[in-house]
């Protein structure tokens, strides 16, 4: 699937010609802590990106993730994942990674726009949330242009390099 809006293109499906670039990506310097994850490789590898472009995104016959990989200039510049997709609840988490070169033009907030539109009118999805560490004021702006909302401050949940940082809890509501 391909979605084309405000010079960026969001693609679902990758070759693995891209793993190098994506590697690159998401080996800017403190990633890990930027999306308050320990889980998320000190050192991403080009075996990780090739991993992460042919990952199973499916249980059961069901999708549980879609990854949305961002294309500006036909270069690969991030992506935007809706993952954890509830059918039943409908509702899914969503996160994202914009590589530093192409941050500061909008190209996020549309990315994520089209994405939460995606899920939204394709998945009917009533809800979609995250979270941001507490200092990351540019992806709590990415958010609040998409219309998502504040919940709530999760203090000091999480711990890195020997100090604690609270996360904003937010969220986007749709209306039927």
């Amino acid at each position: 699937m391909e979605i084309s809006c405000d010079n960026i293109k969001l693609k679902t499906d990758i070759n693995i010609e891209y793993a190098d670039a994506l590697s690159e990506i998401m080996n800017e310097r403190d990633l890990d802590l930027y999306i308050a994850s320990h889980s998320f490789p000190v050192r991403y590898t080009r075996d990780d990106a090739i991993a992460f472009i042919r990952r199973n995104k499916e249980m059961f016959g069901k999708k549980f993730a879609i990854d949305f990989f961002i294309f500006i200039n036909d270069d690969i510049a991030g992506v935007v994942t809706l993952d954890d997709i509830d059918y039943e609840n409908k509702n899914a988490h969503i996160g994202y990674i914009l590589g530093k070169r192409y941050r500061n033009h909008g190209y996020m907030t549309s990315a994520v726009s089209n994405a939460i539109n995606y899920g939204h009118k394709t998945l009917k999805l009533h809800r979609i949330y995250t979270s941001v560490i507490e200092f990351n004021i540019k992806s709590l702006k990415v958010l609040l242009n998409n219309g998502f909302y504040i919940e709530g401050i999760s203090k000091d949940s999480f711990f890195y390099n020997e100090r604690f940082y609270s996360m904003f809890m937010m969220a986007r509501v749709f209306n039927y």
